[in-house]
């Protein structure tokens, strides 16, 4: 298991409403891709909600050592320590998880486990209070200030009805049908291959070529996974699967000062890339404009001294009003006494 699917999300969501009405007692942040919620739940007792992103989230009965808080998990302690969990739910099929919490005001934590992943707190409207990266899309962007929006989505596969996949499978451009199942529909990839299994459909059959009875038949498959206890592979829990194929070591206090220091100093050159890219990018401008002032040297030198010339005898408006059609001159700015050419 290399990361979630909205399916194996939907799985995962049955087993965590046990965590309703848990009590949020501690957030621990080991790395910046990390998180750990510590709960305390009636009748369970102390457990912690473990999130790796951009991939995974799940039960673990321990957490690793953490030296430091982070700013972001002090933020959130602020914010979330003592909160009551009361429904945790996944909208539209999407890799994306809401605990919606309360104290004296509600608040509602985003884990997104999709593109790099990132963590969202939003008050009870869904504006965003806090994040742990800011991101933007042509679509849609995370940032402080702004309302959550989610992502643009056109098929939710536990909505979607038999009498709408026939149009669904026409209307798709995928050349094969698990290609269609993991990407338009949001199977992933081992799902997709399962349910073209189930169905003794060719995988590699265009979509839009489905049959009626093929199209039922998928539709019956559909209901099955959804409706079905997972494969635990012999685990007690979803959650026991899921931490089981993400098994590391456990970091030691200095191994994670060392990986702390590591994340900070790849930050700095980050940001040293990036200003040496803008400062390189406005040389290459800087230099085709000084190149494009040279060759049209003689043309701008014949015009400033017209210009001054005409100084001599005209007011900046008169100047301004006589060069209304000049081909070259773009604009006269008589109050700042300032003239724009244009030599392109």
């Amino acid at each position: 298991m290399n990361q979630l699917t909205a399916l194996d999300i939907y799985y995962l969501l049955k087993e965590l409403k046990i965590l309703i009405g848990s009590k949020i007692n501690n957030i621990y942040q080991p790395s910046k891709k990390e998180l750990y919620i510590q709960l305390h739940t009636p009748n369970k007792g102390k457990s912690y909600l473990k999130v790796i992103l951009p991939s995974f989230i799940f039960l673990a009965d321990k957490k690793e050592a953490v030296e430091k808080p982070s700013n972001f998990s002090i933020f959130l302690r602020k914010h979330l320590n003592n909160c009551r969990i009361r429904k945790i739910i996944q909208k539209n099929f999407e890799r994306i998880i809401e605990f919606h919490l309360e104290k004296e005001t509600s608040h509602i934590l985003i884990i997104e486990l999709f593109s790099k992943g990132n963590i969202i707190l939003c008050d009870e409207n869904y504006t965003i209070i806090s994040q742990l990266e800011q991101q933007k899309w042509s679509q849609r962007e995370i940032k402080k200030g702004i309302t959550y929006k989610y992502p643009e989505k056109e098929y939710n596969f536990l909505e979607i009805k038999e009498n709408e996949l026939a149009g669904i499978l026409k209307k798709t451009k995928k050349d094969k049908l698990v290609t269609f199942l993991a990407t338009e529909i949001g199977l992933g990839g081992s799902y997709s291959e399962e349910v073209c299994t189930l169905t003794n459909i060719d995988k590699n059959k265009k979509p839009s070529l489905l049959e009626e009875k093929e199209t039922s038949t998928l539709f019956s498959a559909f209901k099955t996974i959804k409706t079905r206890t997972p494969d635990l592979k012999g685990f007690k829990t979803f959650s026991n699967l899921i931490e089981s194929s993400n098994k590391t070591e456990t970091k030691s206090p200095e191994e994670l000062r060392f990986q702390k220091q590591k994340d900070k100093l790849s930050a700095i050159l980050q940001t040293q890339e990036d200003k040496i890219k803008e400062l390189k990018k406005n040389e290459q401008e800087s230099r085709k404009k000084a190149e494009l002032i040279y060759s049209k040297y003689q043309l701008i030198e014949s015009i400033i001294k017209d210009i001054n010339k005409a100084k001599e005898k005209y007011s900046w408006d008169e100047i301004k009003e006589k060069l209304k059609w000049h081909k070259i001159v773009k604009e006269v700015n008589a109050k700042d006494k300032k003239i724009v050419l244009d030599i392109k």
